[in-house]
């Protein structure tokens, strides 16, 4: 079965002004799929106003939960990104690390990008999406 949440979320992210070379955790979206409610934790908000989550769906494939989330980027600009999720059981124990790598994205100018990510194992109820600007980027 395949559920969708619309409008829902603004990803995102922090870009520090300074000279740091890390970045914060970013905005998080967290998404209950039993009863299909979202929350989200705000961020940046200059990384707020370029780039938006437009819209999630999510479905069970085989027994992992697969999360399809639509990025929006609505500047002119090209827009370097990092996006990762965190996984739940049922019971709302974490099933990922919280060192969970990060997946590298570029949204072109004006872009609605689709990333699809996968839970690393079943029984997965609960995730949290978070996108943030890359590392490397400053606006």
């Amino acid at each position: 079965m395949q559920h969708t949440l619309h409008a829902v979320i603004l990803g995102i992210v922090v870009a520090s002004a300074s000279c740091a070379s890390t970045n914060s955790a970013g905005n998080r979206t967290e998404v209950d799929t039993l009863t299909g409610r979202s929350f989200t934790e705000k961020g940046d908000f200059v990384f707020d106003k370029r780039v938006e989550i437009v819209d999630i769906r999510y479905r069970e494939t085989g027994g992992f939960l697969e999360v399809q989330a639509s990025l929006k980027n609505h500047t002119k600009d090209d827009i370097q990104g990092e996006v990762s999720a965190q996984w739940y059981d049922g019971s709302g124990w974490e099933l990922t690390s919280a060192n969970q790598p990060w997946r590298q994205l570029i949204i072109h100018g004006l872009e609605q990008k689709e990333v699809v990510l996968l839970a690393p194992r079943t029984g997965a109820a609960h995730f949290k999406i978070a996108v943030r600007a890359d590392n490397a980027y400053r606006p």
